[in-house]
């Protein structure tokens, strides 16, 4: 298993989310952005 962080929640960042799922052996195990609150939102999503 490969853990990866995605640095930066803005619109580009549901595209490389929805990448990751699709690949076997990537656990995304942390989202970080200059704005919090993007972050939270995103991470909810």
């Amino acid at each position: 298993m490969i853990n990866v962080v995605l640095v930066g929640c803005g619109a580009m960042s549901k595209t490389w989310l929805d990448a990751a799922r699709q690949v076997p052996g990537i656990a995304v195990v942390g989202l970080v952005d200059l704005n919090a609150d993007r972050a939270k939102a995103r991470a909810r999503e």
